[in-house]
């Protein structure tokens, strides 16, 4: 068997129940899916999942005829933490421009992973841009003022959590390509009733979010940040 190019599969751990969906990319509709409701008191082991996951990823395979070799997680954990900083800058009545703003949350990326060495982030998103005391959620290409600040959005989560779910799907031959908080996804679903893995399948599509995307600087060398949703507005 090959691996699976064609088929993305997404694994929802919480404290109410286990689901795994299973997608053919460019479709919301699932061609597999599994999902145990669990009882209050179940403590959600590596043991616990290790047994949900020897069952599935037999079946998934079979079913898509081919390996799995990356899962995306998504997660619900009273531990990931969401910590809510702002940065300001004085523009002089420039146009605002990509590299400024990318300086700017660099160094606020840097603050917090210095001072949360514990935890990995996994979302960050600028929830405001204020410019010159006037509140904006996007931004024009032509926008400009003499001052500058950003109200930025982290959600971090521990790494010795993330290793266990990691060494979980070591077992497989299996690693995490993403890791999505639910509590996350939730804010761009309100009214949506997509389940877990649907929100976190049609994340990528979405538009508006101001979403910033780490990417490790020797994948990258002219920035931290692979992308913005809709930085600037079209």
């Amino acid at each position: 068997m090959s691996f699976d190019t064609e088929f993305e599969t997404f694994f929802y751990i919480s404290p109410e129940k286990l689901l795994v969906s299973v997608f053919k990319k460019g479709s919301i509709n699932d061609i597999y899916k599994d999902e145990i409701i669990l009882d209050i008191n179940t403590e959600i082991s590596a043991t616990f999942i290790n047994q949900f996951l020897d069952k599935n990823i037999t079946l998934i395979e079979k079913k898509i005829k081919s390996f799995v070799n990356k899962i995306n997680l998504i997660i619900k954990d009273e531990e990931i933490l969401l910590i809510q900083i702002s940065t300001k800058k004085q523009n002089s009545g420039k146009r605002i421009i990509y590299n400024e703003l990318n300086y700017m949350l660099a160094d606020l990326s840097q603050q917090i992973k210095k001072n949360n060495n514990d935890k990995t982030v996994i979302h960050m998103n600028i929830s405001e841009f204020i410019i010159d005391g006037k509140i904006y959620k996007s931004l024009e290409k032509e926008m400009q003022g003499d001052n500058l600040s950003l109200n930025v959005n982290f959600y971090c989560f521990s790494k010795v959590k993330i290793k266990k779910f990691g060494d979980c799907l070591k077992r497989y031959q299996i690693s995490i390509q993403n890791i999505y908080s639910i509590d996350y996804l939730k804010n761009f679903f309100q009214k949506s009733d997509l389940n877990e893995c649907q929100m976190a399948l049609k994340y990528d599509d979405l538009n508006h979010i101001n979403e910033v995307k780490l990417v490790s600087k020797i994948e990258k060398k002219d920035g931290f940040f692979e992308k913005f949703f809709n930085l600037f507005s079209k």
